[in-house]
């Protein structure tokens, strides 16, 4: 299955040069790598999408975007509907960050309505589900995550998925106040809990790919890439810097062809 990598910038302060530049580094750094098939996304502010879309049209690279409202239109102020955010030059929708479910109070009925509303409109989606507690038991790991998803893929249609890319993210191994991404057993017991339970819910786990994001670092993408069933990484600080991106990429395919 084709290997997929992502980074969110959050509310990264950068300007139109400076991520233009971020893209154009990027694009020469990973070369012959798009040519042969990985798919890359980068996830800005939306204020940056438009110029980063000069960019991209250039390359494979897809654009993405943070948040989005599940309606098309209306009086919904301050949000943006996937209407602007393709006209932006975005390709490719987030839902269900932790930090949207728990700063923004985003429940399992929007993310629902949000994933709905980005495959219906044809953008490739990343859903993002997670457990909150590191100490979360394995039969309870795998309950959590299967309800998320039962919830999350209501509705969703079967010729959709192969445009949907799961992102297992605990909760726990988010942001800058920890520094320690899940143990490559955590990851393997949440990816044999995902794909068995999108083989229950939607009949088949073949078409959806599913990535892991939380502290991913130069020293653990190689063993993460490699556990059975993931198809690649959602990288946050270590792709702050392209050429620290791009690493992590060579990386973390070298360790999943060994």
């Amino acid at each position: 299955m084709q290997a997929v990598f992502g980074t969110n910038w959050k509310m990264r302060n950068l300007d139109q040069r400076e991520a233009q530049q971020y893209l154009k580094t990027l694009a020469d750094g990973l070369g012959g790598l798009l040519e042969d098939g990985v798919q890359v996304c980068v996830l800005p502010p939306a204020t940056l999408l438009p110029a980063m879309s000069e960019v991209a049209r250039k390359t494979s690279i897809r654009l993405g975007a943070q948040n989005f409202h599940w309606e098309e239109e209306g009086e919904f102020t301050g949000e943006l509907s996937t209407e602007l955010l393709k006209d932006a030059g975005a390709t490719v929708l987030m839902v269900g960050h932790v930090e949207r479910r728990v700063l923004f109070n985003e429940n399992d009925e929007v993310i629902n309505r949000k994933l709905l509303r980005a495959l219906e409109e044809g953008f490739h989606a990343i859903l993002c589900i997670g457990e909150a507690d590191r100490s979360t038991p394995e039969a309870r790991l795998k309950e959590e995550l299967s309800a998320q998803l039962v919830s999350a893929l209501r509705g969703v249609n079967e010729a959709d998925l192969n445009r949907l890319i799961v992102a297992y993210e605990p909760h726990w191994a988010i942001g800058r106040r920890v520094d320690a991404a899940a143990p490559v057993t955590r990851v393997k017991q949440s990816a044999e809990a995902i794909r068995g339970a999108l083989k229950t819910i939607v009949g088949t786990e073949n078409s959806v790919r599913l990535i892991y994001g939380g502290n991913v670092n130069l020293s653990n993408c190689r063993a993460i890439a490699s556990v059975d069933g993931i198809d690649g990484l959602f990288v946050g600080r270590a792709a702050v810097d392209p050429a620290g991106f791009v690493s992590v990429i060579e990386r973390a395919l070298d360790g999943a062809t060994d």
